[in-house]
């Protein structure tokens, strides 16, 4: 019964737009103006979903996180966002054969944890995506004792109203001025930065600051990893 009333109001209210869009029955300007942007907004509420490919709201796991320290912390920018699992990625033009390898390993291993699903394609729209390239800074020993092997980070876009949704463009480079940078250690460190993962005091994790050659996620990298997009399936 209530489904067969709610088809009567659809049925009411498309009958009652087909009459006045076609001056079968007039209406005040006002009433019309009201009426006009009524539509612009449904119409742009529908178009958003369309153009999201229904990429928002795909977790549906919860964002709490764990009591335990010994979890990698997540960047601030993703914390309660419900951000998808699945990326896409691709190079910037002039990435050599040398950096693209390393990149490659990295995201294997991000790949294997089940968390994510990281895959070639270009940026589009509000789907997750990765861009992966290089850099080139010289950091001066009067500066600073460390230097700058690379840089990543999420790049949150967000949408609030009748449609929701969410999507990181996140970037990923390797600084080529030191030929140290061109590793798969510091590669997963930056794209663990990129998918929201933030610097950790732990050793054995690969988002310690200081490059100790680590390539292999430590079970706090991996919880990190859940915190931010749930559980793995």
């Amino acid at each position: 019964m209530r489904i067969r009333t709610i088809l009567g109001w659809v049925l009411i209210f498309f009958g009652a737009m087909w009459l006045i869009k076609n001056n079968i029955v007039k209406i005040p300007d006002n009433v019309q103006r009201t009426y006009q942007n009524g539509v612009s907004k449904m119409s742009a509420g529908l178009d958003s979903i369309i153009d999201s490919n229904w990429n928002f709201n795909q977790n549906k796991t919860s964002q709490k996180m764990s009591a335990s320290e010994q979890v990698t912390p997540p960047e601030s920018i993703v914390k309660n966002k419900n951000l998808s699992r699945k990326y896409y990625y691709s190079y910037q033009d002039g990435t050599t054969d040398t950096v693209r390898n390393v990149f490659e390993q990295a995201i294997a291993t991000y790949n294997a944890t089940g968390i994510v699903k990281i895959v070639p394609g270009e940026s589009q729209g509000w789907l997750n995506h990765l861009e992966l390239g290089t850099y080139q800074k010289n950091v001066p020993n009067n500066q600073s004792r460390t230097i700058e092997l690379g840089i990543g980070g999420p790049k949150i876009m967000e949408q609030t109203g009748i449609v929701s949704r969410i999507a990181n463009h996140a970037s990923a480079k390797l600084n080529v001025y030191y030929n140290k940078a061109i590793s798969q250690a510091v590669a997963t460190h930056e794209i663990g930065h990129a998918l929201g993962l933030d610097h950790s005091t732990d050793e054995a994790s690969v988002m310690y600051p200081l490059d100790r050659g680590q390539v292999k996620l430590s079970q706090a990298d991996i919880d990190g990893l859940k915190a931010i997009y749930g559980e793995t399936k």
